[in-house]
């Protein structure tokens, strides 16, 4: 029938959007409409929330700094996503981690899905590194 026809269309493009955004990025996760963790994928571990910590069902926006919230849902939920949002996301012990995002959204029979692919961004990781860096010169300078 139509209605079955449709379904295994809308399954065969989430998988299609889950593959890709996995080739590409760290993690995946799947939002509802109102942008709330259905499948948080490896997001927990990305943030350091440790593999045990379930984050369904929680909003996705808590993870966003707050100074970033309001520019995340308008480019989340707009029809088009021509290019990647830089965002930060709140690690543990409030510690900001600095991702890239990519989003793919799916409308069907009045529901709403989204998948965004995280992405840790590389200016942060080449920051932290020349930080550990001079961390360790300090301390073996400081020994001497």
């Amino acid at each position: 029938t139509a209605i079955e026809e449709r379904a295994k269309l809308m399954e065969c493009t989430r998988g299609a959007f889950q593959h890709l955004l996995n080739l590409l990025c760290d993690a995946v996760v799947e939002l509802d409409g109102d942008l709330k963790l259905k499948a948080p994928g490896k997001l927990g571990i990305l943030l350091s929330h440790g593999s045990g910590t379930d984050l369904r069902g929680r909003s996705f926006q808590d993870l966003v700094v707050l100074h970033d919230r309001e520019r995340f849902e308008k480019w989340v939920t707009s029809p088009e996503h021509e290019f990647p949002l830089q965002v930060s996301l709140m690690g543990t012990y409030n510690s900001k981690v600095k991702v890239v995002v990519y989003a793919a959204g799916i409308h069907d029979l009045g529901q709403t899905t989204y998948f965004v692919g995280i992405t840790e961004a590389e200016e942060q990781l080449e920051l932290d590194c020349r930080e550990r860096t001079r961390s360790k010169e300090s301390t073996y300078m400081g020994s001497e």
